[in-house]
């Protein structure tokens, strides 16, 4: 199988961010230390980014078992152009705030299990709800 070229690899980045229908709002976790070096809990945002999110995959059957032996249940997929992604880690926090271009209220809020995974047109990221 041959390479993708430089050409081939930009039209198909530029289809995928076309598909990209849903909005979100990425929390960079970036936490502080106070006076007495205790961490404080902290997010940078990084609003109105071109997402897309996939629900169907929020059953029973998508539990995965932890490095530390916790069972989790994956609640979606998020699709994340490179620029988008590029950084994220499992700290970090996502919030869709738009379902195909319809504003959501209230808005869907997630955490990242595992890391991103870098594919060639974009990032995928397996979620958790949070409340």
């Amino acid at each position: 199988m041959r390479a993708f070229t430089a050409d081939e690899l930009t039209s198909m980045r530029i289809v995928q961010t076309g598909a990209m229908m849903d909005t979100c709002t990425l929390h960079k976790w970036t936490p502080t230390v106070d006076n007495y070096g205790t961490e404080i809990a902290a997010y940078t945002d990084t609003t109105d980014v071109d997402c897309g999110l996939d629900v169907t995959g929020g059953t029973g059957s998508n539990e995965r078992r932890r490095p530390d032996g916790t069972i989790t249940t994956i609640s979606a997929t998020l699709r994340l152009s490179l620029e988008d992604g590029a950084g994220l880690t499992e700290e970090d926090r996502v919030t869709v705030t738009h379902r195909n271009s319809e504003l959501l209220a209230p808005a869907l809020a997630y955490g990242i299990d595992g890391q991103p995974q870098r594919g060639p047109t974009g990032y995928v990221l397996q979620l958790v709800e949070v409340r």
